[in-house]
């Protein structure tokens, strides 16, 4: 049986902050964390395969991870020329016929590549989240690589865009419809090139909807522990960046 982790961070200690901040930490307190129960795909497996990615853990799945391949061929000098595409990409559940409450995946420009985030990036509604729409055409492309072979040659090769590192973990963000509005978050996607994987091993995900800080902001006992100076240099330190996406989508709409 599938188990995941939930936690609200901060939501305990909120009461025994309150005496030491100057207002309420209703932010801080929203942010949910997700971990216990990776999703994983084997870019490798049968064109058409997926995933599905539940967010908020209300058994539906906000978004789904595809394979697709594709092969080209020629010939060159009379001899076959083959170059085979496989790419993986992550969609709105819409794809798979369900009501999947995904609404995007950051993207630079509204173009069809997710985006990887830098640890100083925001994830809210000013961010551009690349198509949206339901068909299997609207996907986000995660990653591309390519089998080709050459005069009986083969090579690996492997194509990631938007500030990706090959292996390794990288940050996305993402949005989905809760209901009341949208809701912001970011996921660490791990990519293994050697076993042909694409995992999501945790994501956060503001449930106020609010921005949400791609680094976690410090825990309870951190807080508890800065003391009421401390906490007040943190806030005019998050104050000074420069962001301005503290708004629920509910009502910017």
């Amino acid at each position: 049986m599938e188990t995941k982790n939930y936690s609200r961070r901060l939501a305990a200690a909120a009461g025994s902050l309150a005496g030491l901040t100057a207002g309420p930490m209703v932010a801080e307190a929203a942010v949910v964390h997700v971990s216990g129960s990776p999703v994983s795909l084997n870019i490798n497996a049968p064109s058409g395969s997926s995933v599905t990615w539940d967010i908020d853990g209300d058994s539906v799945g906000e978004f789904r991870i595809w394979n697709s391949a594709s092969t080209q061929t020629w010939t060159t000098s009379g001899i076959p020329q083959v170059f085979m595409f496989k790419t993986a990409f992550v969609a709105s559940n819409t794809v798979a016929g369900g009501q999947g409450n995904g609404r995007g995946m950051v993207a630079p420009f509204s173009t069809d590549n997710v985006q990887a985030l830098f640890n100083s990036d925001w994830v809210g509604a000013s961010r551009t989240f690349g198509r949206t729409g339901g068909s299997a055409q609207n996907g986000y492309y995660l990653s591309r690589n390519a089998l080709q072979s050459f005069n009986g040659q083969n090579a690996i090769g492997y194509d990631f865009n938007f500030g990706f590192r090959s292996n390794g973990v990288n940050m996305v963000g993402f949005r989905f419809d809760a209901g009341q509005g949208y809701r912001y978050g970011y996921a660490a996607f791990q990519w293994d090139l050697g076993a042909g994987t694409i995992s999501i091993n945790e994501w956060w995900y503001d449930d106020s909807g609010s921005a949400v800080h791609v680094v976690p902001e410090p825990n309870a006992l951190a807080l508890l522990a800065m003391g009421a100076a401390g906490i007040a240099a943190y806030r005019a330190t998050r104050k000074s960046r420069p962001n301005t996406e503290v708004t629920d989508e509910a009502t910017a709409a």
